[in-house]
């Protein structure tokens, strides 16, 4: 298999890590039915990664709207911008919409590495190896999205989003440390 056969779904960048999270979620959800011994434990887990699953899909879904809506506006801007017209208060709006369905991916991310560096501390040493990846995998979209929420969204530097991110990031980043230390020592 190669690159090209890989058929990308949509929205680029911050669909792909908003994917990841949905497929971290999966991961998280098996590593514990079938790692988790005390089923009051298990029970408790999984329902977490089925919410966490929940609010990931339904963010993803708005971010998918809010990324082509804000990709529309700023080909319109363009546009219109050549010809002299304005449309700058709607492009704004497009991009705060996606702005903020990005943060509520990142807010998801941090607490998917949440839950999974607790996985890494309850599982079987088998199975840690997975939950500490899953860890790493919500890392990485936290900062992919907030990359995406810094960079292309182009928010202003005193905008609360880029520091609510920020914040987000650093959890996530602390609770992958907490997963490989569970990791090295299992």
């Amino acid at each position: 298999m190669t690159a090209s056969d890989i058929t990308p779904g949509p929205a680029g960048a911050g669909a792909a890590a908003g994917r990841t999270l949905l497929e971290s979620l999966a991961v998280c959800e098996s590593i514990s039915l079938q790692a988790i011994d005390d089923p009051e434990l298990r029970s408790g887990v999984v329902l977490e990664a089925r919410r966490l699953l929940g609010r990931a899909t339904e963010a993803l879904d708005r971010s998918v709207r809010a990324y082509a809506r804000a990709t529309e506006e700023l080909d319109a801007a363009t546009h219109a911008h050549a010809a002299g017209s304005g449309r700058d208060a709607t492009l704004r709006a497009a991009l705060i919409d996606a702005a903020d369905s990005l943060l509520a991916l990142v807010d998801i991310a941090a607490d998917t590495a949440l839950l999974s560096a607790g996985l890494a501390d309850v599982v079987e040493a088998s199975r840690r190896v997975d939950a500490a990846g899953t860890a790493e995998l919500a890392l990485g979209a936290a900062r992919c999205l907030r990359h995406l929420l810094e960079v292309n969204l182009a928010l202003p530097r005193r905008d609360e989003r880029r520091d609510v991110a920020n914040g987000l990031v650093a959890v996530a980043e602390q609770a992958a440390a907490s997963a490989r230390r569970a990791l090295e020592e299992g």
